[in-house]
């Protein structure tokens, strides 16, 4: 599966009380219709596995974890590739 749209609002945060670091991409700042946020445990926890990959969430809704096959930046526009997304 391949998505594609125009990120117009980035933003990077380390949620220390949620053990995250977050990039949120978004098609538009004030009233989104397509985000996608990557996230990376800020501190690896040896009793969960998933703790050291990163986690897609794609809209606020679909949840994976790893599976990017490519991913391309141009200008605004993000482009990537996923083996599955898990919904």
């Amino acid at each position: 599966m391949v998505v594609r749209f125009n990120a117009r609002a980035v933003s990077t945060l380390n949620l220390d009380d949620l053990n995250t670091f977050l990039i949120a991409l978004a098609d538009d700042a004030d009233e989104p219709t397509c985000t996608l946020e990557l996230q990376k445990a800020l501190e690896v926890d040896v009793d969960d596995p998933d703790s050291d990959t990163y986690c897609l969430v794609m809209n606020g809704a679909g949840t994976s974890y790893g599976g990017i096959d490519r991913c391309h930046l141009i200008d605004t526009c993000v482009i990537w590739g996923q083996v599955s997304l898990g919904l």
